[in-house]
């Protein structure tokens, strides 16, 4: 009888470990699905937040160069008037 009532007890404990195993796989692809829209926001946020700084980088270079190509030229203009004025 005492072997009986142990070896049911085992049983029974198998059975709840095996039930407890099962909720823990259940709970864990519950969490795996509703984080997953979180995930591809914050994805998403970063991607654009990257576009963003890639625009700004492109703006800078092209206020740099134009910058650069307009004091280049205004003494190029300064050199020219210096060179007419002085002959």
């Amino acid at each position: 009888m005492i072997a009986l009532h142990l070896s049911c007890s085992a049983f029974s404990t198998t059975n709840l470990a095996l039930s407890a195993s099962c909720a823990a796989t259940c709970l864990a692809s519950i969490a795996a699905v509703n984080s997953l829209p979180k995930v591809r926001l914050v994805m998403d946020t970063s991607y654009r937040a990257m576009l963003k700084s890639a625009a700004l980088y492109v703006s800078i270079l092209r206020i740099s160069l134009l910058t650069a190509y307009t004091t280049r030229f205004y003494i190029n203009a300064v050199t020219c008037k210096r060179k007419i004025s002085s002959t």
